[in-house]
Order: structure tokens, then sequence, then C-alpha cells
């Protein structure tokens, strides 16, 4: 019943935004993170206008789904990325600076990057939510050394979608920490 609730908001949402270039997205967050319930909400709402995060650590933590298994199924959907890292301590999610956690976060670009995934990915920093982590001022430019840093294979991802044409972009996403981060080195 849940489910089909969530899928006539997406669906209702949908057709108010149409001719808007307003594109609704729902998160993987919560009790909504398993392949098979995000693909039965978004069949459901199937809308030009409606899409879906996926935020990979939020799914895997939860159901351990194989990031290209998640990605191929629900690839049709996904229009935004949300990448953060994080082990769990004690049943307890403790999240750390990115690539010093556990999320697959290299198999979820890997994939993405196979596709030529043309959406977008944020940084999702919580510090309102957990003021035990790092500052941001601390976060954010790990993310980007990391980002640069990494297997070759972000690296690619990184040089596919900075064109010359575009300048680095660094903007704070509503009054979260969360944050969209396109580098371009």
């Amino acid at each position: 019943m849940t489910l089909d609730l969530i899928a006539q908001g997406l669906l209702e949402l949908g057709n108010h935004a149409k001719g808007s270039g307003v594109k609704i997205l729902l998160e993987s967050h919560g009790k909504v993170v398993s392949t098979e319930r995000l693909l039965s909400i978004m069949r459901a709402a199937e809308h030009p206008q409606v899409g879906l995060i996926w935020d990979v650590y939020n799914m895997w933590s939860v159901t351990k789904e194989a990031p290209k298994m998640v990605h191929q199924q629900l690839k049709k959907y996904i229009c935004h990325v949300h990448l953060k890292d994080a082990r769990q301590v004690r049943d307890k999610h403790e999240y750390v600076l990115l690539g010093e956690g556990e999320a697959p976060l290299t198999e979820a670009i890997r994939a993405l990057t196979k596709d030529k995934f043309a959406g977008y990915y944020s940084f999702e920093w919580e510090k309102m939510w957990h003021p035990e982590i790092a500052e941001p001022e601390v976060a954010i430019p790990h993310y980007a050394k990391a980002v640069r840093d990494s297997d070759r294979i972000i690296q690619k991802l990184t040089a596919a979608f900075c064109r010359p044409t575009f300048k680095p972009l660094l903007r704070q996403y509503l009054s979260s920490a969360t944050l969209f981060f396109s580098y371009c080195s």
C-alpha cells in the first residue's frame, strides 16, 4: 500500500511538472532501498518527469546488492547519484571521508561510466545530522582529491564529463550539507 502511494505521488508530481523543465526524483533511502521495491515504484510511476536518485551507500549498506546489478536494473531511472562513504560499527553507520569506508563506490561508478551516465553526481556530507563527522572544509577538498587520485575509472569519468567549456562547479544544495560537485581538473 505504501509503495503504491509513493508511486501515485510521484506520478501526480510528474504530471504537475510536465512542461516545466523540473524532474521529480525519488531517493533510495530508508525502507525504500531494495532494487525490487524501487523497480516496483518506478515502473508504477513511469513518467518522463520522474526519476531516481541512487544513493549508493544507502542501498548497499542495507541490501548488500552489488552496484553493477543495481545499476543494470535501475539505469533507466537513475538521474542523480549520491556519493558518500561509511563503515558499519556495531550496527551503526560511521561516516568517513570518501574512500576510507566500505561503500563499493568504484564498482558503482564503473557501471555508470560504462553506460556513459550523463546525470548528476553529488557528494553528500551530512554534518547537520552527524555533528561528529569532519568539517565540510576538510571533507570537500578530500572528496576532490579522492576523485582525482583514485582508480583510473573515476579519472575517466572526470574526463568524460569535464570539457574545456565547463567551469568547476561547487554549490550548496538546499540547506543541508549535500553538495553538487562536478570537478574538472
